[in-house]
């Protein structure tokens, strides 16, 4: 039986069954990464910095349900853009409430279902080096850049130092960025590609005193997509009487 209804769907362009926003994502991931910059390369694999910091890297990190569903609960919520312009993004903590530590205004929510259900991938991971003490996400931040950014937008240089945090890691989709990795004081950058669905652990108790991170602009003529990139903290719980903190 001819219906207009169903036939007005399936020749509709728009129409995506897991969503705008997940096909957005698609089209964006599947773009070519930027070129790398003169005399640098990407780094493409898990490596030691030195004796007591590392980068472990992921590939593949959620299966293809897990994506949709964290695309799909990611965008429930409106983000906001940043002092900057760069970015527009949301904050989460334990309690709800801004960073003590964060003199500029912002808001913050309670951790959504998508970055505790991520979360708990992601402490199985730590888990695997034998870290089974700083096992509780403190904070967390999700960032979006991309085609209505100046150059796609960006993450300004910075490292986490307000906390004890001895893992920080960086869960992305959607266009590939790299993450730059300086030390204070030294020469040089380590460039690491945040491929679709790929997971970036930066671990060592001194990381964030030494090691900054940010993501850098896309070149004016270069294809520009949307990218979202979730950053997650962990530290040792403490207590307050009976009460974990």
């Amino acid at each position: 039986m001819f219906c207009p209804h169903t036939q007005g769907i399936r020749s509709s362009k728009t129409f995506q069954r897991n969503g705008p926003h997940v096909h957005k994502l698609d089209k964006s991931s599947a773009l070519d990464r930027r070129k790398m910059w003169r005399g640098q390369c990407a780094t493409n694999e898990s490596k030691k910095l030195d004796k007591d910091n590392f980068i472990k890297i992921i590939p593949n990190f959620l299966s293809p349900a897990e994506r949709i569903e964290y695309i799909q609960e990611s965008y429930r919520i409106d983000k906001i853009p940043s002092r900057c312009g760069n970015n527009i993004q949301n904050e989460f903590t334990r309690n709800g409430k801004p960073y003590s530590f964060n003199p500029n205004q912002h808001t913050a929510n309670y951790f959504k279902k998508h970055v505790i259900d991520i979360s708990k991938k992601i402490l199985d991971k730590i888990s695997i080096n034998g870290e089974n003490l700083h096992n509780l996400m403190d904070s967390a931040t999700e960032f979006e850049y991309g085609v209505e950014m100046a150059n796609g937008g960006n993450i300004i240089r910075q490292n986490d130092v307000d906390g004890d945090w001895k893992h920080v890691a960086f869960y992305g989709l959607g266009q590939t960025r790299y993450l730059r990795i300086t030390k204070e004081n030294a020469r040089g950058f380590i460039n690491i590609p945040i491929l679709d669905n790929s997971l970036v652990i930066c671990s060592g108790e001194q990381f964030q005193k030494n090691y900054f991170h940010q993501v850098d602009n896309l070149p004016v003529d270069h294809p520009m997509g949307t990218s979202i990139l979730l950053k997650t903290r962990f530290r040792k719980p403490r207590l307050s009487g009976t009460k974990v903190i």
